[in-house]
């Protein structure tokens, strides 16, 4: 159950990212988070910062993510994990 709160919020970190009071939440790692997406797509630095913020993997099938120091996952390892066929 964490694990789907925390990929659903993440999803909604994405989609609300101008919105401040989401901002506000991550934005103390912004500047890490920029750091460490810059070489791929800086504009995905919220995503990066919620990941950090809650140290929890990003769901993903963006390659940009990759390297960027934190675990990412891909739908066919979601479903794995959730045991989904």
């Amino acid at each position: 159950m964490a694990l789907t709160k925390t990929l659903c919020w993440l999803s909604f970190a994405n989609c609300e990212s101008s919105n401040s009071r989401i901002h506000h939440v991550y934005s103390g790692y912004a500047v890490e988070a920029k750091q460490r997406i810059a070489a791929r797509d800086v504009n995905d630095w919220p995503i990066v910062a919620a990941a950090l913020l809650l140290d929890c993997p990003i769901w993903t099938e963006d390659n940009d993510f990759f390297g960027c120091g934190v675990a990412t996952w891909t739908t066919d390892r979601v479903r794995l994990f959730l045991c989904i066929d």
